[in-house]
């Protein structure tokens, strides 16, 4: 986990204060797991230092080896990298919790590499040919065994293997290259090389040269042959892409036995030193490793805990207690969701919970508003099993929003010039009525365990409160729309309902059918739906749901109201039911 709070100018100028994003990607072998994005505001601190804010957190690879975070202009069409921090996972322990400004490296072909090299290599003595009394001499034999999961250039990959070992004050160097292995990304080299150095007679300058040669360095680099006329006509003049490299101190190699080993690849050290600064970005950072044991050594506290769903008193089960004890309920209310759905035994534990916190709620009005453990399960539920169910009902709208951009604002300090508040409002009433429908012709796919749970809550709130019949309406609307379609709604790419970033209007847009829908919701189940009452109500509802900053602004609408809606929550199910006819807009 970690927040993305702020970046420091770059060389680089961006067109927009928005223009900037930031990516976050765990790299792990051959693929790339995209933790999230965001993109920053400029707000006080000028065009080239955007404010993000963000948080992303999630499960991770257990087999990564940097976590890399990018920096994208995208003020055209065609996103560009700024550049990127890249943190070893060795390293993440010496920034946890702690802000930290981290400078952007450039990102290209010699940075950017992945996959790991097997080498052999093996120190020994050999005869020589040499009449001399002493006629052996030192040999280091290195074989290049395989590679895995290399990076593809262009859709290709024809690798192969650059050895080279220097050593002495002059570093002294020899270099050796295996054969090109074609449409592979992991190449079965098998090559071995020799490398040697004289003996001489005298012992002292053999103990030197033995010195020398062990404080050398062995290098393996891996290229990509990407050119037909650099291999035929310019006989292999240009090396082709970068792979990536390994370099070995021939001192930390035991000689006394064959040593073999996979390396990660590396990218180019001296690359790094050369480049010019392109800003920096401050970063928090938290990571933390669970270690889980196989599954009879939970049996007994797996057992303890479901039993909290047939407890007397909830608040002495071990479900409650865990709530209790951490820190963030949020960590308890995500295991004891999936427990207890794998077991049948979630809607029972909600009843519980429900009950408990209904008969401790004095207002009414503030039930479930809190971040209980209930609150946090029922979050964690709608996450869990109403993903798919959301995406199918509001993906098509919210790309209808993006893709229309229809003018939508209504607060007369933010309109532009040229735009015309009435159409505006016309737009955003259109908007909410197309989203509200939407809703409401998906009442029937909702995943059945939410429907339960939701029914289990209007069940208790009409036990706990008799005499107050909106309370069975607010049980259900204060999850299913104030936390789960006005959410999704106003902050889309959070619910993978769309992943490119949106501009400004549009998320004010987006904004706005959020507020007016929350507005309608809370009208709606504020008041008795077979009261006469509830009509005006649900007008005034929608005039406070449009952001009006005046009667004015409805009246010039046509006088008459599109359609008005009153909610129904009978059995398992939630809909609306479309009232006709239209009714005036009050004066």
């Amino acid at each position: 986990m970690f927040i993305a709070k702020k970046e420091e100018p770059p060389v680089h100028k961006a067109k927009r204060a928005n223009d900037l994003r930031v990516l976050a990607l765990f790299t792990a072998k051959r693929n790339d797991h995209l933790v999230g994005s965001c993109h920053g505001h400029s707000k006080n601190w000028g065009i080239n230092c955007p404010f993000y804010n963000a948080e992303f957190q999630g499960e991770i690879p257990k087999k990564f080896r940097h976590l890399s975070v990018y920096v994208y202009d995208v003020s055209n069409k065609n996103s560009k990298v700024i550049g990127k921090v890249s943190l070893k996972k060795e390293e993440l322990y010496k920034f946890h919790q702690k802000d930290h400004w981290f400078p952007l490296t450039q990102q290209d072909g010699d940075t950017e590499v992945q996959g790991k090299v097997q080498v052999e290599v093996k120190l020994g003595e050999v005869l020589t040919s040499s009449c001399a009394t002493d006629n052996t001499t030192h040999r280091l034999a290195v074989r290049v065994c395989e590679c895995s999961d290399l990076t593809v250039i262009n859709g290709s990959c024809n690798p192969y293997a650059v050895v080279s070992l220097s050593y002495g004050k002059s570093r002294n160097k020899e270099v050796k290259r295996t054969a090109v292995k074609k449409k592979t990304i992991c190449p079965q080299f098998d090559e071995k090389f020799f490398f040697y150095f004289d003996k001489s007679n005298n012992q002292d300058k053999t103990n030197y040269a033995f010195d020398d040669f062990m404080s050398g360095e062995l290098s393996v680099s891996l290229f990509h042959d990407d050119s037909k006329v650099s291999r035929e006509v310019l006989g292999n003049m240009f090396k082709g892409a970068f792979l990536g490299e390994v370099k070995i101190p021939v001192r930390e190699i035991d000689v006394s036995k064959p040593h073999i080993a996979w390396y990660c690849l590396q990218a180019k050290e001296n690359h790094r030193s050369c480049q010019q600064p392109l800003g920096s970005l401050r970063l928090r950072i938290s990571y933390s490793a669970d270690y889980v044991f196989p599954s009879e050594y939970y049996n007994g506290l797996r057992e303890l805990v479901l039993e909290s769903s047939e407890a007397k008193h909830v608040t002495s089960s071990a479900a409650f207690i865990l709530g209790e004890v951490v820190s963030n309920r949020e960590d308890a209310a995500k295991p004891l969701v999936k427990l207890f759905l794998h077991h049948g035994r979630l809607v029972p534990l909600i009843h519980a919970l429900a009950d408990w916190e209904m008969s401790n709620t004095i207002d009414p009005n503030t039930l479930f508003r809190g971040n209980s453990l209930l609150t946090k399960m029922v979050d964690e539920l709608m996450k869990l099993m109403g993903i798919p169910y959301l995406q199918d009902t509001l993906q098509a709208f919210i790309d209808q929003v993006v893709s229309e951009a229809k003018p939508c604002e209504i607060d007369p300090k933010r309109i532009k010039d040229g735009e015309d508040i009435t159409a505006n409002l016309a737009n955003l009433f259109g908007y909410v009525t197309e989203c509200i429908d939407n809703i409401v012709n998906s009442s029937l796919v909702c995943p059945s365990v939410m429907r339960d749970v939701f029914s289990t809550l209007k069940a208790r709130a009409m036990l706990n409160y008799p005499d107050n019949s909106a309370v069975r309406h607010h049980a259900v609307t204060s999850f299913i729309f104030l936390r789960f379609f006005t959410a999704a709604v106003l902050s889309p790419t959070m619910f993978d309902l769309h992943s490119d970033i949106l501009d400004a209007p549009v998320q004010r847009t987006l904004t706005l059918i959020s507020k007016s829908i929350s507005a309608v919701v809370n009208c709606i189940s504020s008041k008795s739906v077979s009261s006469s009452l509830a009509k005006q109500s649900l007008l005034q509802c929608v005039r406070l749901g449009t952001m009006a900053r005046g009667p004015a602004l409805l009246r010039g609408i046509g006088g008459t109201m599109v359609s008005k809606y009153a909610l129904r929550s009978t059995g398992t199910f939630l809909s609306w039911v479309q009232a006709s006819p239209p009714v005036p807009w009050p004066d």
